[in-house]
This record gives C-alpha cells, structure tokens and sequence, in this order.
C-alpha cells in the first residue's frame, strides 16, 4: 500500500498535478496499476468484449494493436507517454513494422488514443500524445482492376499454370471484387453468412452501428464459394492465409501475368464499386451494398471510373477468343511484360510460347522447353498419362 501511494505521489509530481486527501484515497482503492497502460489496456479490451460492447472482429483488431505495443514496450506506462510519444511510435510502425502505408498505422494510432480516452474518463492522470500528434485518414490510393485485368485474373485462376497456394489467395481476392467485402469481412466469413443467392452480414468495421448488409452471389462468386468450401473447415470460410500473406502472394502473381498495379486485397473492394458505376447502377444501391454509411464515400467511385474509361476506352470490345482458348485480352496484357522479364519466369515462357508461338518466333509445333505440353495443347509423349 505504502509503495502504491509513493507511485502515486511522483505520477502526480511529474504531470505537475496537484494532489488532495480524496483523489489519493480513489487511486488507493483501484483495483489495478494505475501506472500500468498496457495492463489498463488488456483489462479494459477483456470487459468491452464480455459486456458486448465490441464484437469478435473488433476485439481482434484492438488485440493486434496491444500485441504491437507490448514489442514496442511491454512494461509501457501511463508516466511514460510525452509530446513526442506518439511520434516516436509512428517511426517505429514505419520503419520496424514495416507498415508503409499510412491509414494502416492510423488505424493502429487511433485505437491506442481510443484507450487514452478511456482512462483520462476513469480520472487517470497522464501526458497524452495525441493532443501533439494530429490524425488524420486520408483517401486510399488503391487502383482498381480494368475489365481486361479481371478478366486475366480469372484466366490465370482457371488455368493449369497456377500453383495451389496461389489459387487460395487469388480465390478470396477475386470474391471480394465480386462481393466487394473488406479483408477484415472475408477473414470472418462463415457460412452463416450464406443464404441461398446472397451474403447477409454485419460488416465488422461498421459493426457499431449494427447495420447488416446484403450482398448477391453472381455466377462467378458462387463458383468461388463452392471451391473454397471444399477446403473450409467447421464453416469458416477463407481462413487458409492471413491477409498479408494474401497480398504478398497477390503482388506475385501481378507481376507473373502483367499486371502492373499494386494488387492488394482492398484493390477487390475498389473492383466491385467501380464495375457497378460502370453498369450504371445507382448510388444508393452501391452504398448499401458497400455498407457506406455517408454516400460521398461511394460518390468517390464515380470519379475513379471516368479515369478508368478515359485510360481504357480504347480497349473496349477486346473480347475475342484466340485460337487456343485464351482471350485477347489477356494476350494484350502479357505482351506487355518485358522480355528479360518473362524468360526468368519459366512457367509463363510455357504459358506465351504455347498461346503465341508466332510471336516469339517459336513454330507452332515445337515442343515446350521441358515436355509436357505442346504449342497447341496436346501431351508430350514423356509426360501422357503421368499426374502433374
């Protein structure tokens, strides 16, 4: 008791607050470490959670965030926070997390401020950084995917080209420009979720205002959903990677078949508002789906769309179908890639020697470097009958 009290006492002296008979008593009857932040922290999420006040998604957000601060500093103390804390704390996202981009360690600096309210309304005393240190989120610069990009993906994705840990995370990238559902969403997905044609749920970053939304099942979307519940595991839907697996194994697969834009999970979010604009489906239709609560953040894909046509109208009506099952569309985005590029990527000079053999100068008959198929589909004699 003593040893609290003298805690007490030089909190109070450092934070240059004046200490009475009656605020002592209240800090002395507290049942935890008033000093303690990442113990405050760990009991307040516990309570939150129990009373309902925040659900399973939230709970886990808010516990990646604790779980980041206790490598920073897992004796943090409420005397320990200063002007420049929260400054500090940002580098250390930046540069050790490697969290470049910035809403991602805004979202991490807003739930630790979230914390800091809770304990200055519990009359903890403390220097709180983010009076010096100023949030703000600002507009993603996700690029969403053009008609002929998707529809490479999907290529790629039906193709015998593409590895199995590839095909999971192009899986739950693709639902998600079909459905449009956050990383967060599709992490949580279960099938309960599932009804018949459409998906029902709340979405975890709105969960606060406890909206649900509905979402249709296009042809492409159930085909993607029947292939992951083969794999699915007590319902839980999409539970193969985490999500920066997923994206890392995405930005591998851009740059395999040309793609030359920063392929992220949210990019399938982007994807899926952009394309409704693009049928001229209605804004608050849009809003609904996307579970927007203000209608100027879907307003925002109106714009991204006339960028994208005023890019791309030329290459509308590129649809054929090339001889050898592949459409045109893809041929012009794998012509794309370099050539130093594609011959150090063995599985695609396969994948464009054996759709454009005129093109590299390769006669349609030739045999692909290795057995296996040839520049027209059939089997190598070496490779008939044997499992690939």
């Amino acid at each position: 008791m003593i040893s609290k009290a003298n805690d007490i006492f030089i909190r109070y002296r450092l934070m240059e607050i004046p200490l009475d008979l009656d605020t002592l008593k209240k800090e002395l009857n507290k049942n935890i470490d008033r000093n303690d932040f990442i113990q405050f922290f760990e009991q307040t999420l516990k309570m939150r959670w129990g009373k309902g006040i925040i659900k399973d998604g939230t709970k886990k957000n808010h516990q990646n965030t604790l779980n980041r601060l206790k490598q920073y500093d897992p004796k943090l103390k409420f005397t320990d926070f200063h002007p420049k804390w929260a400054e500090e704390y940002d580098a250390y996202l930046r540069n050790k997390c490697r969290l470049k981009n910035y809403n991602s360690r805004w979202s991490q600096h807003t739930v630790i401020k979230s914390y800091l309210n809770y304990a200055k309304a519990e009359s903890i005393v403390f220097v709180n950084p983010y009076d010096f240190f100023k949030l703000k989120k600002v507009d993603g610069k996700w690029e969403a995917l053009e008609r002929l990009e998707l529809k490479a993906l999907l290529d790629f994705y039906n193709s015998i080209y593409i590895t199995s840990p590839e095909k999971k995370a192009l899986r739950m990238f693709l639902f998600s420009c079909f459905t449009g559902l956050r990383a967060s969403d599709l992490e949580n997905l279960h099938e309960d979720h599932v009804k018949e044609d459409r998906l029902a749920l709340t979405p975890i970053k709105t969960e606060r205002f406890d909206k649900q939304i509905e979402v249709p099942l296009n042809e492409f979307a159930l085909k993607l959903l029947e292939e992951e519940r083969e794999i699915s595991v007590l319902g839980k839907l999409f539970r193969s990677f985490h999500r920066n697996t997923v994206n890392k194994k995405l930005k591998m697969i851009a740059k395999r078949i040309g793609i030359n834009k920063r392929l992220h999970l949210h990019v399938g979010r982007e994807t899926f508002a952009t394309l409704l604009v693009d049928n001229n489906v209605q804004l608050p239709v849009i809003q609904e789906l996307m579970g927007h609560s203000k209608i100027t953040t879907t307003r925002k894909y109106i714009k991204i769309n006339l960028e994208m046509k005023k890019r791309g109208g030329q290459q509308a009506g590129k649809s054929l179908t090339h001889p050898f099952g592949i459409t045109l569309d893809v041929m012009g985005i794998l012509l794309n890639i370099r050539y130093h590029d594609l011959r150090n990527n063995y599985q695609l000079l396969i994948l464009c020697f054996g759709i454009f053999p005129v093109a590299f100068g390769v006669p349609s008959t030739q045999m692909v470097p290795g057995g296996g198929r040839t520049a027209t589909g059939g089997q190598d004699q070496r490779t008939r009958g044997r499992r690939t």
